[in-house]
């Protein structure tokens, strides 16, 4: 996977996000902007690039509804860059037994050990 494939969907403003690493960062914007958009891509981008392990990522959500949806993206954003660099085809493309498998391996490479919930749930895990 290359990070430069999956910035190339991002705008000016959440690539400056995703890329940023060094010290806190502050993301101020409205509703249906990106917000979540540029946090999967983060989390990816930390993963992928930084070589950060993702069970030392932390991503506190306010619902159980998104945190699932946070790890699904992220989970459907690594199921596509591993299609691409395996297969080089879109995921979609691929037969129904290729999916399952990258699928898969993404779960339990980069999903299962991510921790993403709310804080009653994170502090149940």
């Amino acid at each position: 996977m290359t990070t430069s494939d999956f910035l190339s969907q991002l705008n000016a403003a959440q690539r400056q996000a995703v890329e940023h690493f060094c010290g806190p960062l502050l993301v101020v914007a409205g509703a249906g902007s990106g917000k979540t958009r540029a946090l999967t891509y983060r989390i990816a981008n930390l993963i992928l690039t930084h070589r950060v392990d993702p069970e030392n990522l932390l991503a506190v959500t306010f619902t159980n509804k998104a945190a699932k949806e946070m790890k699904e993206r992220i989970e459907r954003l690594f199921a596509e860059q591993e299609a691409l660099g395996r297969h080089g085809q879109p995921l979609h493309l691929l037969p129904d037994y290729e999916q399952t498998q990258l699928r898969s391996y993404v779960y339990k490479t980069f999903i299962k050990s991510l921790w993403i919930g709310t804080f009653h749930a994170l502090c149940s895990r």
